[in-house]
């Protein structure tokens, strides 16, 4: 956002002329898709008409080309762009657009192809075309480009000031902004913190003393595509959190599918379906390529505009570029040159800005809104209704869930769209919100393709990621077909022809240094208590004690296939041991990486805080029995945890002191620390703020994901004042130049370049890797990641940089497919997408009537008490509610501060009333839009079920339960 701005403050300063743009141009999306006719009158011309014209222009093209022979043979020196010039002052009368308008050769062939197409069905929008003749038309578009750009005067260069509001008065009567706020709903779909995933814990153990393992050498970002992406980039200034890829080759892009125009129905011309956005079909010459012009502030660099080609050419695509790139402002021109076409013919617009988590909404409104009149962007309110919204605003920023939300309530139309911009769009997979919502759009594609194609058209879709990732199955180049197909994107564009350029003003370290050394001294006082009281416990219940070492992975999973077997077979000790076990494996694992304090607090909030709340001591003989044990160990621990510092010091914390010693002693430091849970966050903070060496040079604060407050997590608020306080850094009272953040850091969120990236024994996967190298954007800015010699996360880092190389040869290889190739496979790989969901979908079908939900008996998990039976269970919005009506009898209630979300609060906790049970049911929730009603949420986890054979057992999530739940659609 900075250099965005700066790119800005620069161009600017040089004086720019008001854009003539060619007015028949398509330049919004959904103009290539709109079932409107093809000229700009009410009355669409006939067959012979445009013959006549054809024949005539041809005639015409004649004359001039024998003109120009006559004057070679007289060796008259006449220059290329005078030529040109007699050309472009050669013009026939226009019949078919507007009146003042003059069409070339070329616009009368195209639109003559365009009515001979209205015999036949319209192509709905998709990513791909195979027709052949495609390739020549765009290889005449690519052409034209660049004689455009070899003709352009310098003074071309510059930027335009932002339209007045007034101008658009007419399209936009709603010029008060509404104050809205960050929305909510898809926290339960993104990991943000990767709290207890058994496969992202990594086992600590190793050796003693760090040293650098590896220096890591990576391609710069320009020569890394880590996204596929296929759309045209504008050449400007930096969004926030923008990425960077590989090239486009001008000669590649004849291989796109060309641009087909929509033939006007015969309805009304008044009609709101004649209304819609439509093109009129002609040259795409170089006045409709971005130069800089078309954009009310900024002006593109020629990376960016390498960026845009496809998404400007109306095609579908993924754009795929470094962190700080500019990717959100190429969306932003593309979205700007759609809109203004479409108000300039007093047409309406209608686009979707779809962000994974909810504070990127605020951020990316703010970016649109440098290109925008006021009143045109806006994110979703707190209480409005995406489809109020879009009556009012023509760009709402607003988060996935919603969208999917919408489209399930039947309030949200696909085809009333113009475009979707999803950002972070390597997410669509799975049944990540993303997909769902391409599932919708794939499956309304199919559903046009039947009917009648001039009714309605689907919008562009664009896609924005820094890193494309390689998929599950390691097959890279198969997982960009995967992502194309979910995304319906006929190009993965990414920076081939201007790297140097892309070098030149997105920096990322080229290497990653490993500083990898021993952990701590076996057989220490604090370690050896625990795993003394754990083998206890486990002896006291249990014929066979846990063969790992304890305070590993290992154990945990050991630990949780108890846990299993006790609820199976009901065994209520073995369930409480079990879980008892598992808090101290935990803070054995945490020991492992920071100080026997913070793994004494963690103790003490699970052993003491939680009981507090629910007023009083363990009451059953074997939970007071696990109890006791730690209540008489735990003063030895805390004797340990004083002499610690001194005498059993932690070497990785040790090695990250003087990490950031190292880095603060450099003016002007900012940096972040990167771990894996949100405790580690808070231990961090306090560990580096008692550092007297540090004082004077370093401010930190935590940043982490949105959740339970008792998970450590932090709100919407909070977080977007975490990040204006580390832009201010150390010059402000209340700002930082240190974060210590989870995960949550390393995606979107718009921050200072960063002189450092610390990762704190911690590694996810490929995408993550190149995600945390790009947040070190700072000139000589350096990546360090600090694990423990012949560790579970050393390997993972060395595997990530093998999947990165795969991500660029997969691009490479990409690039080699011709059009048709591509488009082939993403066409079959969508039927195959379309098919498993169809088959998942009649599964799910199958799976729920094979229990009637009035016969499903539910327990509590602990203490085996009758909760309530399944018709009482709801599914409403994204939660599952229990709305047996004397479950509040049977329950002990604890209210809590709100935690407040868009559409509901969480404003307590709900736990089971037998007095020796302490299991927790899930959260209170109030539902603030409609009808409000206060329900009590259902954590699965906490509940076991009977369907009808007397056996208890589990359900991993309600979404897959062997019965019918109840659905009540709410957003």
């Amino acid at each position: 956002m900075q250099e965005m701005r700066q790119q800005w403050e620069l161009t600017a300063e040089t004086p720019r002329s008001k854009p003539v743009g060619t007015p028949g141009i398509p330049t919004s999306p959904k103009q290539f898709h709109s079932p409107d006719t093809v000229g700009s009158l009410d009355k669409a011309p006939t067959l012979t008409e445009l013959h006549q014209h054809a024949h005539d222009a041809t005639n015409a093209l004649h004359r001039m080309k024998h003109e120009q022979e006559e004057i070679q043979n007289e060796e008259k020196m006449t220059s290329v762009a005078e030529i040109q010039e007699q050309l472009d002052q050669h013009h026939l009368p226009d019949t078919v657009g507007s009146m003042d308008k003059t069409t070339s050769h070329m616009e009368l062939q195209q639109q003559l192809q365009a009515a001979q197409v209205s015999a036949a069905p319209a192509r709905i929008h998709q990513g791909a075309a195979p027709n052949e003749g495609d390739d020549q038309y765009l290889m005449e578009v690519n052409k034209q480009w660049e004689q455009g750009q070899a003709m352009t005067s310098p003074k071309q260069a510059g930027i335009l000031l932002r339209t007045p509001p007034q101008q658009h008065s007419n399209n936009n009567k709603s010029s008060t902004p509404t104050k809205s706020s960050p929305s909510r709903h898809l926290d339960e779909d993104v990991v943000e913190d990767s709290p207890s995933n058994l496969q992202d814990v990594n086992e600590a153990a190793s050796p003693q003393g760090y040293r650098t393992v590896h220096n890591i050498t990576y391609q710069s970002p320009s020569s890394i595509s880590t996204n596929i992406g296929q759309s045209p980039i504008l050449s400007s200034g930096k969004s926030e959190d923008l990425e960077v890829d590989s090239p486009t080759k001008p000669e590649e892009l004849e291989t796109g599918p060309a641009v087909r125009p929509k033939v006007r129905p015969t309805s009304s011309p008044h009609s709101d379906t004649a209304r819609r956005a439509s093109p009129i079909q002609q040259d795409v010459a170089q006045e409709d390529m971005p130069e800089g012009q078309y954009s009310g502030k900024v002006a593109l660099r020629e990376y960016q505009k390498e960026l845009a080609r496809s998404a400007l050419l109306g095609k579908n695509a993924i754009i795929t570029c470094a962190t700080g790139s500019g990717k959100t402002l190429v969306s932003a021109l593309v979205a700007e040159r759609a809109w203004s076409e479409a108000k300039r013919k007093d047409l309406p617009f209608k686009a979707l800005f779809i962000v994974p988590i909810r504070n990127l909404t605020k951020q990316q409104k703010d970016q649109f809104e440098m290109l925008f009149p006021l009143g045109v962007v806006q994110e979703i309110g707190d209480t409005e209704e995406l489809s109020e919204t879009l009556k009012k605003r023509d760009i709402v920023m607003l988060t996935a869930q919603i969208v999917v939300n919408s489209l399930k309530a039947g309030s949200l139309d696909l085809t009333d769209l113009d475009q979707l911009i999803l950002d972070e769009c390597h997410h669509t997979t799975l049944d990540h919100p993303y997909n769902q919502i391409m599932r919708y759009y794939l499956l309304k594609k199919a559903e046009l393709a039947l009917a009648n194609p001039h009714q309605k058209s689907l919008p562009q879709v664009i896609g924005l990621t820094a890193s494309l990732g390689v998929g599950g199955s390691g097959n890279a180049l198969q997982h960009l077909i995967e992502l194309s197909a979910s995304l319906d994107a006929s190009r993965v564009d990414h920076v081939k022809e201007n790297k140097d350029e892309l070098r030149r003003h997105v920096f990322t370290p080229d290497a990653i240094h490993i500083l990898s050394g021993q952990p701590r001294k076996p057989h220490d006082p604090f370690s050896t208590a625990l795993d003394s009281l754990m083998q206890r416990l486990e002896s006291k219940v249990f014929p066979d004690t846990c063969p790992y070492d304890r305070g590993t992975q290992q154990c945990e999973n050991w630990i949780v296939e108890r846990v299993k077997e006790a609820e199976a077979k009901t065994m209520r000790n073995e369930l409480i041991v079990a879980q008892y076990l598992f808090d101290f494996n935990r803070a054995l694992r945490l020991f492992t990486k920071l100080r026997a304090a913070d793994a004494i607090a963690f103790l003490d909030e699970k052993m003491y805080q939680s009981r507090a709340e629910l007023k009083g001591p363990p009451k059953l003989p074997i939970d007071k029995f696990c109890y006791q044990q730690f209540d008489q160990i735990r003063e030895e621990l805390c004797v340990y945890a004083e002499e610690e510092e001194t005498q059993f010091p932690n070497p990785m914390l040790q090695q990250l002191r003087s990490l950031l010693i190292q880095k603060f002693n450099e003016p002007e430091s900012y940096g972040i620390v990167l771990t894996q849970q949100r405790r580690e966050t808070e231990a961090i903070v306090q560990y580096v703020e008692e550092q007297d060496v540090l004082q004077g040079k370093m401010r930190a604060k935590r940043l982490v994901g949105q959740g339970k407050l008792e998970d450590k997590a932090i709100t919407d608020a909070q977080q977007m004042a975490v990040l204006k306080s580390f832009r201010k850094g150390l010059s402000s009272e209340d700002g930082c130049n240190l974060l210590v953040a989870t995960d949550v850091a390393q995606e979107g969120l718009d921050m200072p370049k960063c002189n450092f990236v610390i990762r704190y024994d911690f590694v996810s996967n490929e995408i993550g890797s190149v995600q945390a190298r790009g947040r070190a954007r700072a000139k000589d800015a350096e990546c360090y990641l600090l694990v423990t010699a012949g560790s579970t996360n050393e390997r993972r880092e060395l595997e990530n940089q093998e999947k990165e190389a795969f991500m660029i040869e997969a691009l490479n290889e990409m690039d080699q497919l011709t059009q048709v190739d591509f488009d082939s496979r993403v066409k079959a790989e969508q039927a195959k997408q379309l098919e498993n969901w169809k088959v998942k979908q009649k599964n799910k079908s199958t799976r729920r009537s094979l229990f009637e939900a009035k016969d499903v008996k539910v327990y509590c998990r602990q203490c085996n008490r009758a909760v309530c039976d399944g018709t009482h269970i709801v599914h409403k919005g994204s939660n599952y509610i229990c709305r047996e009506p004397s479950l509040p009898d049977k329950c002990e209630i604890v209210c809590k501060k709100p935690q407040v979300y868009r559409t509901t609060d969480n404003i307590g906790l709900l736990f089971c009333g037998n007095p020796t049970c302490r299991n927790q049911y899930g959260p209170i929730i109030k539902y603030k839009k409609g009808q409000e009603e206060t329900a009590y949420g259902m954590n699965v986890k906490s509940f076991l079920f009977d369907f009808g054979d007397g056996e208890l057992r589990g359900i991993a999530k309600l979404s897959k339960a062997p019965f019918d739940i109840t659905e009540e659609l709410y957003e």
